[in-house]
């Protein structure tokens, strides 16, 4: 039996539980041009429903999944379903409509059906999540500040 060599081992639990996140399942790796082309044909198909013509709706998508894949590339992300994800994207505008100086709270909970203290729960969870990804650079979206608001 072959003896464990432990200098080749990570020295901390969180360089241990930062290998183990970003293991790729093989799976996953075997199927991420599907994966990507899916994301792509979903992102054109919204365009198009919301009016963008053919030519502009699928280089949008693309610009958007390669944001995304420069992003999101190479790690696992959780992402909701149903009722957890329209709600989180409805904070997600919410936050956006305040931010950029076009509603108030008072105006965001009436518009939302919630009251003025839960939009000011969530304005207090957006603004944290939005510190947080401080650190996102430039180029991930192009140019542009990936969480810009305007």
């Amino acid at each position: 039996m072959e003896k464990l060599d432990h200098r080749l081992l990570p020295d901390s639990g969180e360089e241990i539980a930062d290998l183990l996140e970003n293991e790729a399942d093989p799976s996953l790796l075997d199927n991420w041009e599907k994966s990507l082309a899916e994301m792509f044909d979903v992102v054109a198909a919204i365009l198009r429903r919301e009016g963008v013509g053919d030519g502009l709706a699928t280089r949008m998508a693309g610009k958007a999944v390669h944001g995304l894949a420069k992003y999101h590339g190479g790690r696992h992300f959780y992402l909701p379903k149903n009722e957890a994800l329209d709600r989180a994207i409805r904070d997600r505008l919410m936050f956006h409509r305040w931010m950029s100086g076009k509603a108030t709270p008072n105006e965001l909970a009436a518009a939302n059906g919630v009251s003025y203290t839960r939009v000011m729960q969530i304005l207090a969870k957006q603004r944290r999540l939005w510190w947080k990804k401080g650190g996102i650079s430039r180029d991930v979206a192009g140019g542009a500040e990936v969480g810009t608001l305007g």
